[in-house]
């Protein structure tokens, strides 16, 4: 039996039941992260945990509790599920007038992607529609959902969103760069996406030359490469949009570079 965090408690996961009638539940009023378990080691998880309490202040929302003890709490999951890769996601449904907020953690199983998606590319589509708080990480998903529903049906790996100025921001769960004509690698600025932790590591931690500015359409698909980030995902090269190649449709030297220094430094951190 999966064992989940209910309330700061070890239960099993049949017992961690939120309430129909739960009032956050049903408007949305909640955060979430998911972090990644790799060889039994969390990835980056005081950055998760940081931006997990960013994202309740800024909508007004105080979590009851602190990031060691959220840490300890992610430890025993690990512990009590023998999790060596997976993710585990953290939920918490805010207070309301009438109800006190519920922290649900549990372990996800996690999908390995298969070596071609890296050696040969994915497609994505481009999807109309703008995040509520862009760097807040809510439950408000509904546009992100109907997104990835329709890139799913077409085949496709993940929805490039274009917010309502006409601009390339991010995808339904991952952030978007480009290379462009020049070999700059550019990504949408942090203030207008979800600044995701992988985007964070690739641009802080890799010794890399990034540029951060808004990303048009022609931007888009005129690009030398595009790939996107995600913590499920690493770095995912994407090589047609909208049924169109990115250049000649093939992985470029720059993702592939980007590639491989951030799988070796996945492997650093936690100590394989």
């Amino acid at each position: 039996m999966t064992k989940v965090i209910f309330n700061g408690l070890l239960v099993d996961q049949s017992e961690a039941v939120i309430p129909a009638s739960n009032k956050a539940n049903f408007f949305g009023y909640g955060v979430y992260e998911s972090l990644r378990v790799f060889h039994g080691k969390l990835f980056y998880a005081e950055w998760h945990l940081a931006r997990l309490a960013s994202s309740a202040e800024a909508i007004g929302m105080e979590l009851p509790y602190s990031a060691s003890e959220l840490l300890r709490m992610l430890e025993t999951v690990i512990t009590e599920n023998k999790i060596t890769d997976a993710l585990v996601r953290i939920v918490y449904y805010g207070k309301t007038e009438k109800e006190d907020g519920i922290l649900v953690m549990f372990p996800m199983g996690y999908h390995f992607y298969p070596d071609k998606n890296y050696s040969q590319g994915m497609a994505a589509v481009t999807h109309v529609w703008d995040r509520i708080l862009p760097p807040s990480k809510t439950l408000s998903l509904l546009g992100g959902f109907l997104g990835l529903r329709k890139a799913t049906e077409k085949g496709c790996i993940e929805a490039i969103l274009i917010n309502y100025k006409g601009q390339a921001t991010e995808g339904t769960r991952s952030n978007l760069f480009i290379i462009d004509a020049k070999g700059c690698t550019i990504t949408a600025p942090k203030e207008s996406v979800l600044e995701g932790v992988t985007r964070k590591i690739i641009m802080e931690k890799l010794g890399l030359k990034i540029k951060e500015h808004p990303i048009t359409p022609a931007e888009l698909f005129a690009a030398r490469e595009v790939f996107i980030t995600s913590t499920s995902m690493g770095v995912m090269p994407i090589v047609t949009i909208d049924g169109k190649k990115i250049r000649d449709g093939a992985v470029g030297p720059v993702t592939k570079e980007i590639t491989t220094k951030y799988d070796a430094h996945l492997k650093e951190y936690c100590g394989r």
